[in-house]
């Protein structure tokens, strides 16, 4: 076998392995979207082919939802139960460039709802936010009664006496207890999601519950008891 030969077949062979990868992240990819309208459903979401319009105004000043190219969210699923409109869907983007660049993939859970009077916030762990934090002037607020909270986030904003004010203790506590929370709160809107991290189709009622027992904590009392069923 001549040198041009074993190179066409060191090409095909690369080729093949190649074409392999691609064949099975698309097998994965729809299986996984089956599998979250499947999950989806059950829990009472509707699927939907675009974020919905409403999120516009608050998408636009998330970090999460504006941070590096290549952005889309897909398998997107609503739930609608006045005053509460809950969004899930799984969202990636891609950041660094040429070899440096990786593809971040996550789920997040946006509730929106006007009983949701928070001030602007983020919470993260150490990472991306810090920098972003950093970059616009704001310190990382720590509470002395939660050190294990100031240990385990990065806490910012520009209202620092309104943030303290409206995390309240029992409300820091519950956020202590989710490893890897990544929060954005506005007023009438929270995103909510777990750093670097997309929650399996079968763990997604267990991610809707977390969210939402953070919208509970969250919102301001309503004369109707919500539940997350």
């Amino acid at each position: 076998m001549n040198l041009d030969s074993t190179m066409v077949l060191t090409i095909l062979g690369i080729a093949s392995v190649i074409a392999v990868i691609i064949v099975l992240a698309i097998y994965f990819e729809r299986r996984r979207t089956a599998q979250m309208v499947e999950y989806g459903t059950a829990l009472g979401f509707t699927v939907q082919q675009v974020m919905p319009g409403e999120l516009d105004g608050f998408s636009g000043s998330t970090q999460v939802m504006n941070t590096g190219r290549g952005r889309k969210a897909h398998n997107i699923l609503r739930r609608e139960v006045a005053p509460l409109d809950v969004v899930l869907c799984d969202y990636r983007y891609i950041v660094g460039s040429g070899k440096h660049s990786r593809t971040i993939h996550q789920t997040l859970a946006i509730f929106r709802s006007p009983r949701l009077q928070t001030p602007d916030f983020v919470i993260s762990p150490e990472g991306f936010f810090s920098r972003v934090g950093a970059m616009l002037g704001w310190q990382d607020i720590d509470f002395d009664d939660s050190p294990e909270f100031s240990r385990k986030f990065v806490l910012k904003g520009s209202n620092e006496e309104a943030i303290r004010g409206f995390l309240t203790p029992e409300r820091r506590d519950l956020l202590t207890t989710m490893d890897r929370l990544c929060l954005e709160a506005f007023p009438g809107c929270f995103y909510f999601w777990f750093d670097g991290k997309r929650t399996p189709p079968d763990k997604l009622q267990g991610f809707f519950e977390k969210a939402f027992s953070v919208y509970s904590a969250f919102a301001e009392p309503a004369g109707e008891h919500e539940t997350a069923g």
